[in-house]
């Protein structure tokens, strides 16, 4: 079941390149997202940013990361 943040990066996600969000379960990393580059990666990082309100740069996402542990990160960040 995904929780509000983890709805949020997988809609930034759906977004940014262009993957059905119906597609992307927390439990995937950004590797496992097929489109997924270096450039969508820096377009996701400046939308995450403007949704959550907190900074977010590329130096946050690690290509191994799930969306789970990305949420998490940004959760922290938050307090």
């Amino acid at each position: 079941m995904k929780n509000p943040m983890e709805s949020t990066i997988i809609s930034a996600i759906s977004e940014t390149a262009g993957i059905p969000a119906g597609n992307i379960s927390p439990d995937h990393s950004f590797q496992d997202l097929e489109g997924m580059n270096s450039i969508l990666a820096v377009r996701l990082m400046s939308r995450l940013q403007q949704k959550l309100g907190v900074e977010a740069n590329l130096n946050d996402l690690n290509p191994g990361m799930t969306i789970s542990e990305l949420a998490n990160y940004f959760e922290n960040k938050r307090k």
